[in-house]
């Protein structure tokens, strides 16, 4: 009989494990997203100063800040 109940205890563990990691998952993925978001705005906004979506003094502005952005995050992951 005790080894049901552990059998039980032991699926209940692993299944909420699953859903704990699940729901993690979706919030770093929400998160992301609405960063994303907001550094779209942000970079269309500086962007537009130089030229409408699509000119190629716009894309060159967006390619710019996007890249720096990445090269900023690849500096700080590596310390």
């Amino acid at each position: 009989m005790w080894k049901l109940g552990t059998v039980v205890a032991a699926s209940i563990f692993v299944l909420v494990a699953c859903d704990t990691t699940d729901s993690i998952k979706k919030e770093q993925l929400e998160r992301a997203k609405a960063e994303i978001e907001a550094y779209s705005e942000i970079d269309d906004a500086k962007c537009r100063n130089y030229g409408m979506p699509g000119s190629n003094e716009y894309v060159q502005c967006r390619t710019s800040l996007t890249n720096a952005r990445m090269n900023a995050r690849g500096s700080g992951a590596s310390k």
